[in-house]
């Protein structure tokens, strides 16, 4: 695994910068970025967890966005990605 930065820009306005291996989302919305706690196939540990509608977008540090979460009040679930 390659260790990335990822931009989050939040919902209030700010962004966050967060070192991680691997970035999914859950069927609930939330965003969920991991790191490996030991070479593989060890699993991997949590860094940061946002709940959905606390996060807008993610991006690797300096490319295009990789894609955009759902507002709070929307019903329509997240997809899913590796």
């Amino acid at each position: 695994m390659t260790t990335c930065t990822w931009t989050i820009a939040l919902h209030d306005g700010r962004t966050v910068q967060v070192e991680a291996d691997e970035i999914t989302t859950r069927n609930d919305g939330s965003l969920w970025l991991l790191r490996a706690a030991a070479p593989p196939p060890d699993k991997l540990a949590v860094v940061l967890v946002l709940a959905r509608g606390q996060w807008l977008t993610v991006r690797r540090a300096d490319e295009p966005i990789l894609f955009a979460g759902e507002p709070e009040h929307d019903e329509v679930p997240v997809p899913r990605f590796a």
